[in-house]
């Protein structure tokens, strides 16, 4: 149990084990390619994100699989959010969210969060919708 943190985008992905009746690889949608676990203050930016978007949802409300398209100006602030260590996004609950060692996430992500960024940044120079996603 705990807090489960994807973004990216759905991609087509093949099961190199299973094979169609032509001898194929099977596919399956799935969601990434970025994936963190426990990282709170990663979250607690991407509500920040979602209330922006929907000012009349709950403050909770970024919860199991909901889905927070992000755009240039979200990426550059997250940029800012990692460069900051998150300063501004502490965590003072959830326990599912690995808030007792939100300083650990944030050093120990911290590279995986700047790649998620230029990432971010040369998909959405494509074209492409980039969305963050959570579960618990």
């Amino acid at each position: 149990m705990g807090l489960d943190q994807s973004a990216g985008k759905w991609m087509q992905m093949e099961w190199s084990h299973l094979k169609d009746d032509k001898g194929k690889p099977k596919t399956y949608e799935d969601f990434g390619p970025y994936s963190w676990r426990k990282h709170a203050r990663l979250h607690m930016f991407m509500q920040e994100v979602y209330h922006r978007q929907h000012q009349d949802a709950e403050p909770e409300e970024v919860h199991h699989f909901t889905e927070v398209t992000l755009d240039k100006e979200d990426v550059n602030r997250l940029q800012e959010a990692i460069d900051t260590s998150y300063i501004e996004y502490f965590c003072d609950g959830g326990f599912f969210w690995g808030h007792q060692f939100q300083e650990e996430a944030v050093k120990e992500y911290a590279d995986l969060d700047k790649q998620f960024c230029d990432w971010a940044d040369k998909e959405l120079d494509n074209g492409n919708e980039v969305i963050y996603s959570c579960s618990w």
